[in-house]
């Protein structure tokens, strides 16, 4: 999955842009979880930090349906 891609989900999922500071991450909140993507480095997104965010939602809401 790109970068782009995992942002244009988070936001279908209801994830919500924070206000930026002085760095090219991003910050996404919602589902009571923050998610930080990278802003720089390689567009591919890693497998950890996928698996990482599938498990902070399942723990903050075991219905999240993660997939489209």
């Amino acid at each position: 999955m790109k970068r782009r891609e995992l942002e244009a989900w988070l936001l279908r999922c209801g994830f919500v842009l924070l206000p930026g500071g002085s760095t090219s991450h991003r910050q996404y909140a919602g589902h009571g979880i923050k998610v930080t993507v990278s802003g720089h480095g390689p567009q591919d997104v890693g497998k950890p930090l996928l698996a990482g965010i599938r498990r902070r939602l399942r723990a903050v809401n075991p219905d999240f349906d993660w997939r489209e």
